[in-house]
């Protein structure tokens, strides 16, 4: 039996364009990556903070980091925990297909 690919099934990954029921991001995890990373941190909590005061704001966070990254949230912005290694949530992270149902 062949494989089904979810595109037979009328399922696509959606455009940043697209109605959605949360934003998602990740925490900057690779520390060593950023000449600045205390600055690096406050520019990705000012867009999380900031996106959280319209819609539901889902912040991916490695273990270790979890408290460090709760002094820069506000407590609009979900936080999960998550052993991760980038924080380019959109090749890393959680992807989602839709389709045009209901």
């Amino acid at each position: 039996m062949k494989n089904k690919d979810p595109r037979d099934f009328g399922f696509f990954m959606p455009g940043e364009w697209h109605d959605h029921e949360a934003t998602w991001m990740a925490w900057p995890a690779r520390v060593d990556l950023w000449p600045n990373v205390e600055a690096t941190k406050q520019s990705y909590a000012d867009v999380a903070n900031a996106i959280a005061e319209f819609e539901s704001l889902k912040l991916i966070v490695k273990p270790s980091m979890l408290e460090d990254a709760k002094k820069f949230v506000s407590e609009k912005v979900q936080l999960i925990e998550m052993e991760i290694d980038d924080s380019w949530a959109r090749d890393s992270g959680p992807n989602f297909l839709i389709n045009d149902s209901d």
